[in-house]
């Protein structure tokens, strides 16, 4: 071979071998700020080989401070401390030939207003969150922070599965601290320790895991790990007692208070039972605000105290389950995700204000095809800001107006649902004023919400319903289950009826059920009263129930009246859809029917 042709051949080896190297040397996570204070924050990232990890860090965008590691590592873990509170910091990292530069805040020494955001079981979302460019969306309200409540991965100890993770939130960890509360997914702390990827990668505040406490301008936060949650009454009675800060706000992985998926049976349900121990410490202290996972829906809960409503006082506990598929909605259910409209991803921005905690979630809208404001709730409002919006009301006209109407209704300010009415008579007003009547949900004007579901639009029909639904008093039960068996009637506002017939008056419930499965009623109605049916018979109705079951088209129906029949007869049939019950067709459902009628 000539010369030239092998010093040509050398050098394309010698480029491969380069190229190689420098791939080699490069970032496998890219970094992401953890443990933010006043004076410090974590670095942490991993790269291919080996290396020494180093920070060049400063204030106004230089960089002429450093901070290494003592040791070379994979795992990157690098402190930067001597920070200045409420101090925007420019950092950079190398790997190799690879740079990465961004920039984080850290946290206020006063406690002033702050505003965060609350995502849950990331893992879900494959490429959603990208394509949805949700971190864009999220970024553009100015949050300080983000608090991922776990379930980051299918299988925390599979570190093949976290890039993926990190990766999708390329653009947002680098800039604001991610604060990711362990799941079930993640693993126990105290299993396999070796492989606790979630440990090895994150660094939570204060003193970690699995109680991890700190405080953020004028809130003061809670963060339990899965795996601690049920034994932690004792430690969070403890700290609560000593907080000084304005507001708490609490995160647990599971649900205290969950309705759970929208299923024939109870999956996932949580009615503060399993939890009470921890309830009642959060309500002895009068935590506004917990934050919860684990169940993929969106679900927020009434403010309660003692098992009761209670807007000013009580504690509202929230499930941000990264996708939609809530089930029907409890008595303490105030809002909840609706997959017909709605779409994962989703995320909540919580400004904790002079004047209240503000809420608002965002989903993706299928109608829309972009990113919705989905829920509105502003917790511990001020009543005298609540009552300044009510007097201003009548001066008011156009969006001005409008604004209003929408903030009394996330306010829940009881007091402006009479002034409310007027404005249902108003096309313009209509649909904001019925969407307040709801978020108020005020029992003492349920009966004159009646009139309006037969003449406003469709959409401010299903809001008023759900008004209903919420807080129907025991004597409306007789023209709300009239209504409920209306054919004519819109089919949304049926099924919330019949919801809050099996709610509030649930002999009612039993017998409008009964009889609109007997007839050719809508599928998302027959759903509906199958599952009203299914909780509210008694023994005595089982022969009943049982006919139906056999005959029922619809294959939700038909699971939830055998979920009815297991329950009273006490004799287990199987729901799942791929075992034969789940198969079966109309009229040749009889084995079922002899077992649970046998004596």
């Amino acid at each position: 071979m000539p010369s030239r042709s092998i010093n040509r051949l050398l050098v394309v080896l010698s480029f491969c071998v380069l190229a190689l190297a420098a791939a080699a040397q490069g970032f496998h996570i890219g970094p992401h700020v953890q443990n933010v204070t006043k004076d410090g924050a974590t670095i942490i990232w991993e790269t291919k080989d080996e290396m020494l990890g180093e920070v060049a860090f400063g204030a106004d965008g230089q960089f002429a401070l450093e901070a290494a590691e003592a040791q070379p590592a994979t795992i990157h873990r690098v402190r930067l401390s001597s920070l200045q509170p409420d101090t925007t910091y420019a950092y950079r990292i190398k790997a190799g030939v690879e740079e990465k530069t961004a920039s984080f805040k850290t946290a206020p020494a006063s406690e002033r207003p702050i505003v965060f955001a609350f995502i849950g079981d990331s893992r879900r979302w494959e490429q959603r969150w990208q394509e949805t460019h949700m971190t864009e969306s999220l970024l553009g309200h100015g949050i300080e922070f983000l608090v991922d409540n776990g379930d980051l991965v299918v299988n925390g100890h599979n570190k093949n599965l976290w890039p993926e993770h990190f990766e999708r939130f390329a653009g947002l960890m680098e800039k604001v601290m991610v604060i990711s509360g362990r799941g079930n997914h993640e693993g126990a702390r105290t299993m396999d320790t070796e492989h606790d990827w979630f440990a090895k990668y994150h660094e939570l505040p204060g003193k970690g895991e699995p109680f991890s406490v700190f405080d953020w301008g004028n809130t003061h936060f809670v963060l339990v790990s899965m795996d601690a949650v049920a034994a932690c009454a004792e430690e969070l009675d403890a700290d609560l007692a000593a907080n000084k800060h304005k507001y708490v706000v609490v995160l647990f992985h599971q649900p205290v208070y969950c309705a759970g998926y929208l299923s024939p049976d109870n999956s996932r349900y949580e009615n503060g039972k399993s939890l009470a121990n921890i309830a009642r410490v959060l309500e002895k202290h009068g935590v506004p605000l917990v934050l919860a996972g684990h169940t993929h829906t969106y679900e927020r809960v009434l403010p309660l105290r003692d098992d009761r409503r209670d807007d000013r006082n009580g504690t509202a506990y929230i499930v941000q389950g990264g996708d939609i598929n809530a089930n029907y909605p409890d008595w303490w259910t105030a809002f909840s995700d609706d997959k017909e409209t709605m779409e994962m991803p989703t995320y909540t921005v919580v400004a904790c204000n002079e004047d209240g905690i503000d809420l608002r979630t965002f989903v993706w809208g299928k109608q829309e095809m972009k990113i919705i404001e989905a829920d509105h709730v502003i917790l511990r409002a001020s009543e005298r800001k609540a009552a300044e919006f009510l007097a201003r009301l009548p001066g008011l006209n156009g969006d001005v107006l409008l604004n209003a109407i929408e903030s009394l209704g996330a306010m829940m300010y009881q007091p402006s649902a009479k002034a409310l009415l007027s404005y249902l008579d108003k096309p313009e007003t209509q649909l904001a004023a019925a969407r307040a009547l709801r978020s108020i949900a005020d029992a003492d004007v349920a009966e004159s919400l009646l009139p309006y579901l037969a003449k406003t639009e469709p959409a401010a029909r299903r809001e008023l319903a759900r008004a209903i639904e919420i807080a129907m008093p025991d004597s409306l039960a007789e023209p709300i289950a009239k209504i409920a068996k209306d054919a004519n009637q819109d089919e949304i506002v049926r099924v919330k009826l019949i919801g809050a017939l099996q709610i509030h008056a649930p002999n009612i419930a039993r017998e409008t059920s009964a009889e609109i499965l007997k007839q050719d009623a809508p599928m998302k109605v027959r759903q509906r009263a199958a599952y009203a049916l299914s909780r509210t018979a008694t023994k005595d109705d089982i022969r009943m129930l049982a006919k139906l079951f056999d005959k029922e088209p619809d294959h939700f129906a038909m699971l939830a009246l055998a979920y009815g029949l297991n329950n009273l007869t006490g004799k287990k049939v199987s729901l799942d859809s791929k075992q034969p019950l789940g198969k079966s067709e109309p009229g040749k459902r009889g084995e079922y029917v002899k077992k649970w009628l046998a004596e």
